[in-house]
């Protein structure tokens, strides 16, 4: 074929942007690496799931060199994939329709039932037969064959990353970018975008269903779902009833009309699928049968997945489309036919055998001894109606650069495409994975490269948003979901233990240090010292600790408990759980985090690191080098929870999301206040050291001295940190701030306090706006105003604040009526009953 002008100019713009690429990345591939890894931090994909309560480094990297794919090329190939999209909605439309394939003898009926993503309860529903994406994975051999090995129409598996790619890339390399006139992906998710809002009206709802924190693809919905304004919900955010499918959330429930969905047919609704794990939402198929809700795709459309279609593809695609195959796929073999099967072992050693319903990141088996050989065999003759035999692909191996070490490894093409109402329409370039032979999950294919298809004509700038005007419009209120209003009220709360921890922990060692210095005041026998160690105990709640049994001996040597209460991560309470939990609840939010705040949670946490290097910290008493160290990395991670704290209050809405999370941060902080007010101020009023140090802990020092500028009195200093509503560290503070956001809230707030959230808040404010610093000072613990009967009636109330509202707004169930919380509270108002007798520790998350 002769080359015309525009293939010419192309060839000629490849080879120098290649030796450009590579140049660049020879000389400077750790500076690119290095960028670019911060790049995907920043958004959010240089992290997998969130288990154990903790985030775990990602596995995935972004080669600095892309993919480069000829215009021409990619033309070809463009056509055989729209081909073969078309050939999969003729086959989805027939096998749950009239099954004419089966009548006419193009295939066996087996080949296609014996695959466990053919769902029978959808045959002769017309509204589940349509195929708005599909998404196709093809390779090229070594003699620049294009070949198909796969598909995946259940959902458009990591399409959120090849976005990335592309955003991350065009920064790291934009001269190049722009000379190579790479296409743009823009128009590829507002022809996807285009295809969600056609298939509802303008006020109905659009909901992004991704899997839990858990899982490894979170971050991967969680960045789409911000990209694409849709709400992230998972499947227990979502419930049927009558049929329909109902939002859960803070306001109650929500209509969902839409379900553009990341998971897997079988994950969806445990009462569709037999042998399932037992999650999803039961009662969506039916919902989607009786087409009160539209799943995109739908539901069943996971029957496409069988490898099995391929040892039919020529048939089928002149049966469908009377057209000879564009785009080959790897040769295949359904042993449940047997001409096929005898074909197949009759060069068995060749070949690679998939079982039809494995995954599809499961690697064929290959390369067998004569046991798993003979093994294999008898599962075939049992059920080969299961089983396809594949031919060993040739395939192209492109250089890669990570860790500044090239290396050779062959490549997968991930396509997507979408239905645009006339054709399919490809993303341009679509996902080069990376083979690392790494089989066994979904993450198999750690590495990837961003894939560039040159134009033939300069690439003008290109946004998701729409050109043109948009004459009607609806806003969306109330799609905050009850397990995001959860996951940001505990953000909110382990921010404020993560920072009152601090706080007490840089104070001991703090006094630790200046007493090591000072030979004449040893370490055991500082009160000071002892008060603060005991606050300690009381803020993480790390009990027996300095305060229960044995308090005394690890007064006397507290090297021991001070470094598991800062490095023990399995210890409820300790600094290092305590960042853990904070991280967790930040992971699962994700998609309501801005990208400034995804940076200060990475820097928060990179400043943790040193929490998994307790070896260098063997001991602390007369240790001034750890001490100092501990202090500095203390000092800095207060300034990270600083920053956190200042971008929530500037930068993140003020909406019901915000709501919730300043309600976790303010109940912690009076919950934990008033603890460590009564640990201090029982045993230490008249020590002005103690309460100098109280003072500072909770960052009133310049404001006691500016306000009341006498000598220190345990009086005033329980004023200003108890009863001062303009103190914004004080008790009174926060609850006064509580009353004001919980008035705020969804839902009927009633002047006459009948709301049991507002009852409790007036409860806890009337009876700290009553009190007399002198009286609880003065009275002991059988008296009226005794500071501890008042610290435990304070943090009993906190506590059932915090459940209250928990049982009001995140998790949909009714308050338990078993308790009498009315006369409780008026009993606590009028002081005849002190609840602290039966109060429990609140259980942490």
């Amino acid at each position: 074929m002769t080359n015309t002008p525009f293939e010419n100019e192309e060839s000629s713009r490849l080879a120098p942007l290649t030796r450009r690429l590579q140049s660049l990345a020879a000389q400077h591939a750790q500076q690119h690496e290095s960028e670019i890894a911060q790049l995907l931090r920043s958004n959010g994909l240089a992290y997998g799931s969130v288990g154990q309560r903790r985030l775990e480094e990602r596995p995935w990297q972004l080669d600095v060199l892309p993919k480069l794919i000829e215009q021409s090329e990619w033309q070809q190939l463009e056509a055989g994939l729209n081909q073969r999209a078309r050939l999969k909605q003729a086959l989805l439309n027939d096998i749950y329709g009239e099954q004419a394939l089966f009548h006419q003898g193009i295939m066996p009926a087996q080949a296609v039932f014996a695959h466990r993503g053919y769902l029978r309860a959808v045959r002769q529903v017309p509204s589940a037969w349509q195929l708005p994406l599909c998404n196709i994975d093809v390779t090229r051999t070594r003699h620049g064959t294009w070949l198909a090995t796969g598909d995946s129409n259940q959902k458009p598996g990591h399409v959120g990353y090849a976005l990335e790619n592309r955003l991350v890339l065009s920064q790291v390399l934009p001269d190049h970018y722009r000379y190579g006139r790479v296409q743009r992906h823009a128009a590829y998710f507002r022809s996807l975008i285009a295809t969600l809002s056609n298939s509802m009206d303008i006020d109905e709802r659009c909901v992004l269903l991704g899997y839990g924190a858990s899982h490894p693809n979170h971050f991967e919905h969680a960045y789409l779902a911000k990209y694409l304004g849709y709400t992230l919900v998972e499947p227990n955010d979502l419930t049927v009833r009558d049929q329909r499918v109902w939002l859960k959330t803070v306001a109650g429930l929500q209509r969902v009309d839409v379900i553009f969905r990341f998971i897997n047919d079988r994950d969806t609704d445990p009462l569709a699928y037999s042998g399932g794990d037992g999650t999803g939402i039961p009662g969506l198929l039916h919902a989607a049968i009786a087409n009160n809700v539209q799943i995109i795709n739908p539901l069943g459309s996971a029957a496409l997945d069988n490898p099995a279609l391929d040892a039919y593809l020529a048939p089928l695609c002149q049966f469908y489309l009377g057209e000879t195959p564009l785009l080959d796929s790897v040769g295949s073999y359904w042993l449940g036919d047997a001409a096929q099967r005898d074909a197949a072992f009759s060069r068995l050693d060749a070949l690679s055998i998939r079982d039809i319903n494995a995954a599809p990141d499961d690697s064929p088996v290959s390369a067998l001894n004569e046991q798993q050989r003979s093994a294999l065999l008898t599962r075939i003759d049992a059920t080969p109606h299961s089983f396809v035999a594949v031919e060993p692909i040739d395939r192209e191996r492109v250089e890669s650069v990570f860790n500044q070490l090239p290396t050779s490894l062959p490549i997968i093409l991930r396509t997507y495409l979408v239905n645009n109402g006339e054709n399919f329409e490809a993303m341009p370039g679509g996902l080069c994975l990376l083979d690392d032979n790494n089989p066994g999950d979904d993450q198999q294919h750690q590495s990837s490269k961003d894939v560039w298809v040159l134009s033939r004509q300069n690439v003008p700038e290109d946004s998701l948003l729409p050109h043109q005007d948009i004459p009607d419009y609806a806003i969306h209120d109330g799609e905050l979901p009850s397990r995001v209003a959860d996951n940001l009220f505990w953000l909110g709360r382990n921010a404020e233990r993560a920072e009152n921890t601090l706080r007490n922990l840089r104070s001991a060692l703090q006094l630790m240090r200046r007493f090591d210095a000072d030979e004449q005041i040893p370490v055991p026998t500082s009160e000071l010292l002892a008060s603060q160690l005991r606050a300690t105990t009381t803020a993480t709640d790390t009990l027996p600790g300095f305060v229960g049994a044995g308090a005394a001996r690890r007064l006397q040597k507290p090297d021991r408990e001070l470094l598991s209460i800062i490095f023990n991560e399995n210890r409820t309470g300790s600094l290092a759980n305590t960042l853990q939990n904070l991280q967790f609840t930040a992971g699962s939010v994700r998609d309501r985090v801005s990208y400034d705040l995804l940076r200060i949670l990475n820097r928060l946490d990179d400043r943790a690191r040193f929490l998994q290097q307790e070896s260098a910290y063997k001991s602390l008493t007369g240790n001034s080098k750890a001490l100092s160290q501990l202090i500095e990395q203390f000092n800095q991670l207060i300034d990270s929870l600083a920053a956190l704290s200042g971008m929530t209050h500037e930068n993140f809405t003020h909406g019901e999301g915000w709501q919730f999370m300043m309600l976790g941060r303010r109940i912690e902080r009076a919950r934990q206040a008033t603890a460590v007010l009564g640990s201090v101020l029982q045993n230490n009023q008249n020590d002005p050291a103690v309460l100098e140090n109280l003072l500072r802990n909770f960052d009133s020092v310049m404001t006691y001295r500016s306000r009341y500028r006498s000598q220190l009195d345990a009086r005033l200093v329980l004023n200003l940190l108890l009863l001062d509503e303009r103190n914004p560290r004080s008790v009174a503070y926060q609850l006064l701030h509580i009353d004001r956001s919980i008035r705020t809230l969804p839902g009927m707030r009633r002047a006459d306090h009948s709301d049991p959230l507002l009852k409790l808040v007036t409860a806890v404010l009337s009876r700290v706006r009553l009190a007399e610093p002198a009286e609880l000072l003065a009275g002991n613990q059988n008296q009226r105003q005794s500071l501890k009967k008042f610290v435990m009636i304070i943090e009993e109330l906190t506590s059932k604040l915090a459940t209250t509202l928990s049982a009001n707004y995140l998790t949909h169930t009714e308050i338990p009526t078993n308790l009498d919380t009315a006369s409780l509270l008026t009993a606590i108002l009028v002081e005849n009953t002190d609840p602290a007798d039966n109060a429990a520790s609140e259980p942490r998350p």
